[in-house]
């Protein structure tokens, strides 16, 4: 992957929190529908992402994003999933925390978790680990 000059999405919601300054409603949208795109050509491919977080999302030029960290993304074949429990828990889907296997709506879950912590500055979970 290539340098992203403009750093993460991550280090823009702590920045924002901090400065208690939310973010433009515009600029949630330019984020949130670059995501869904980003999104729907990895899963048009067969590949799930797995750990969709602001962490794993990159502001190059030009206000493109880039989704990173493919690392755990698993490619599928079709009708598959994958059961492998992976990912940062508070952005993980009710489904994987009850231990069914991974879809293409775990990574839209995740997505609405990014969505709703640029809106809010808080995760819509706080869980940090997989034990109970």
């Amino acid at each position: 992957m290539e340098y992203a000059p403009f750093g993460d999405l991550r280090y823009y919601i702590n920045k924002g929190q901090r400065l208690n300054a939310p973010f433009p409603e515009e600029a949630v949208w330019r984020i949130f529908l670059q995501l869904a795109k980003g999104l729907g050509a990895l899963h048009s491919n067969q590949i799930i992402h797995r750990d969709i977080k602001p962490a794993n999302i990159f502001l190059c030029a030009n206000d493109l994003l880039k989704i990173g960290d493919l690392g755990v993304a698993k490619a599928l074949t079709r009708a598959q999933f994958t059961r492998t429990q992976i990912g940062t828990p508070c952005y993980m889907a009710p489904e994987v925390w009850a231990g069914k296997p991974y879809s293409y709506s775990s990574d839209l879950w995740s997505l609405g978790a990014v969505l709703y912590e640029m809106m809010t500055f808080r995760t819509p979970m706080e869980g940090r680990s997989m034990q109970v």
